[in-house]
């Protein structure tokens, strides 16, 4: 069973864009590479990024199960579409997605390969957890209140750090460009995010573009698909989200 993966890379600047856009997309990419599951490609679709076109002839293009599509840039401010095209594009069986920001951990498509064999080879799987890191910004408000703001509505005291830790609900990785990083195990009770998606290439469901200033297109293609069949629910937290401005981290 091959499993293509899609990812849309843009790396200029933008408004609550990540910083150092382009040593982490070569470590989204190599995090790729470094999969145990061999079955896999990884299409990469340019929205009119030069700098993306440059670093892939340089770095990746000697891949036979990495390519490239480069597009005009987008008019749109969340081009779904483009997604589309990487499906459209695509011979895997499955589809997943990565974002041009984040990592896969080396077992992510293992655990994909083992869920579509335990759906029955379902349409459409969609993951409810993922890995976000923890990080302390400062140490020594932290040895003293024993509190970390994650974001401004969410807190994690050290009690519950311990408690994480010793139910295995926080882990500690290696992330390149960072070094060591604690990462915590989190559920999403309502799943709507690209990469938590998982389908089979033949669903009838389109990813389209939106042009709402919170984005919505994965939300928007997850309920479509929804219509088209039920989904697989599973967790795994092989998925580390590097950044968010809605969590407010990036790494």
């Amino acid at each position: 069973m091959k499993i293509s993966v899609i990812m849309m890379s843009f790396l200029d600047d933008y408004p609550n864009a990540r910083t150092n856009s382009i040593p982490k997309f070569k470590r989204a990419v190599y995090s790729f590479i470094n999969q145990n599951y061999q079955d896999k490609e990884l299409i990469i679709v340019a929205d009119g990024c030069d700098v993306t076109k440059h670093i892939y002839e340089k770095h990746f293009s000697s891949h036979e199960n990495i390519s490239l599509i480069w597009v005009e840039k987008s008019k749109n401010r969340w081009p779904g579409k483009l997604r589309q095209l990487g499906v459209d594009y695509a011979n895997g069986d499955y589809i997943a997605y990565l974002d041009a920001d984040d990592v896969i951990m080396p077992d992510h498509l293992d655990k994909i390969a083992a869920n579509i064999k335990e759906s029955n080879n379902a349409k459409f799987l969609l993951n409810t957890g993922g890995s976000i890191p923890i990080i302390i910004h400062e140490p020594y408000k932290y040895e003293q209140t024993g509190k970390i703001e994650v974001t401004k509505d969410f807190h994690i005291t050290k009690e519950s750090m311990e408690k994480s830790f010793q139910t295995d609900r926080a882990y500690n990785v290696k992330l390149p460009l960072y070094g060591d990083l604690m990462m915590l195990k989190i559920n999403f009770e309502d799943p709507s995010g690209t990469h938590l998606i998982v389908h089979s290439k033949d669903v009838k469901s389109r990813w389209q573009s939106v042009d709402t200033p919170m984005g919505g297109e994965d939300k928007l293609f997850i309920e479509t698909l929804k219509k088209e069949c039920d989904p697989y629910m599973y967790k795994e937290f092989t998925y580390i989200v590097c950044h968010s401005k809605m969590k407010g981290h990036d790494v």
